[in-house]
């Protein structure tokens, strides 16, 4: 099973904020499935302020000329990395995304891969970020801000969140984007793995103990239809035609 928001009040709030504080020089990977019923503005996954300066590090969704996928690395306006890509295709389908930061302090060091396959970005993104990114809001799902302030809520499915602390490369892209069980990337270097796979509170962390406050969300069919609500994904599947999720 996967956890859908509502784009209201639902979101999950993980426990341990200092592990997720990923300063402009520290590399890290985020992946997760998604699935978008309308083209609608709002975080997938967020430790970032929402007001103010925004500090942080985002990944969300905004409607602009179609959906498109934002991988925000900020200080303040004008201090930021900002990668966009169109997904014209997301609405209403699972679509699988890889966001990966090198440390570089540079929109060169970022890149967005969807199912598995580096998505090109839009002209108009920043490119100037030399300040500290960090923040003391927690990490969450479906919005950003923190449990004090939350906002940006976002009406979006996610299943299998999963962070490292390196830059993954496009051989595991491939691999995430194509089924692959994500304990088998990088053991070394996970943060963290919240399945979000069923309605329970807290959202279990199977990579640590940074376990997830929900507060709302229902729950829908998981991209791969796993027979039981927690059940890891098999290792690689076989793709014939189209979408990979």
């Amino acid at each position: 099973m996967a956890r859908s928001f509502d784009g209201i009040d639902d979101r999950i709030d993980l426990a341990n904020e200092a592990n997720f504080d990923r300063e402009r020089t520290d590399p890290f990977s985020i992946a997760f499935p998604f699935y978008l019923p309308a083209n609608t503005s709002g975080a997938y996954v967020a430790k970032q302020v929402n007001s103010g300066n925004f500090e942080g590090w985002s990944i969300s969704n905004e409607t602009f000329e179609g959906p498109r996928i934002v991988f925000e690395l900020r200080n303040s306006a004008g201090n930021q990395i900002l990668r966009e890509i169109d997904v014209a295709h997301a609405t209403a389908t699972w679509i699988h995304v890889l966001c990966t930061y090198s440390g570089s302090s540079t929109l060169a060091g970022t890149k967005i891969y969807l199912n598995g396959a580096e998505a090109a970005y839009q002209a108009g993104t920043a490119d100037s970020l030399s300040a500290s990114i960090l923040n003391n809001v927690a990490c969450q799902f479906g919005c950003r801000g923190g449990s004090g302030a939350p906002g940006f809520f976002h009406a979006a499915s996610l299943a299998d969140g999963a962070f490292w602390n390196v830059e993954l490369n496009a051989t595991e892209a491939h691999m995430l984007g194509n089924g692959a069980e994500p304990s088998t990337i990088r053991g070394a270097n996970q943060i963290a793995l919240l399945r979000l796979c069923g309605t329970d509170s807290p959202e279990i962390d199977d990579w640590g103990t940074n376990d997830g406050t929900v507060t709302g969300t229902t729950t829908v069919a998981h991209p791969l239809n796993s027979p039981s609500a927690c059940n890891p994904q098999p290792i690689l599947r076989t793709v014939t035609s189209g979408l990979r999720w």
